[in-house]
């Protein structure tokens, strides 16, 4: 091969490599898996209880805090399990799959504490 098609090569993968590699800065926080508010804080068992506005098939679910949940408000703050209060709106993401119901409890993600729940975006 001669020198521009070796380069030719060289860059293509080299950019291959790169776009394949990148880490996504953020979570895509488009779509919302749960709408709602704070009905119960359990620090003794590290759960927060939330009714759900957008889930019709479970109006309560539990979600178990995890190492990996986060908290963050509305500016995207990053807060505490602790600043978590009943009544406070919030917006919820999970990526497990629920397995034996919506009550049992569902590893959260991350959740975001709200002034106003937006209507159903998702």
């Amino acid at each position: 091969m001669n020198y521009i098609s070796k380069s030719l090569v060289f860059i293509i993968s080299f950019s291959l490599l790169i776009a394949c590699s990148t880490v996504q800065p953020d979570r895509d926080f488009e779509k919302t898996d749960v709408i709602g508010h704070i009905i119960d804080v359990d620090e003794a068992n590290t759960a927060v209880k939330v009714s759900a506005d957008n889930v019709y098939a479970a109006p309560t679910i539990t979600f178990i805090i995890t190492d990996v949940s986060t908290f963050f408000n509305e500016e995207k703050d990053e807060i505490s399990f602790k600043d978590l209060e009943v009544g406070q709106n919030i917006n919820a993401w999970y990526t497990d799959p629920v397995q034996g119901g919506y009550s049992r409890g569902i590893e959260l993600n991350y959740l975001q504490v709200v002034d106003i729940i937006d209507d159903f975006v998702r």
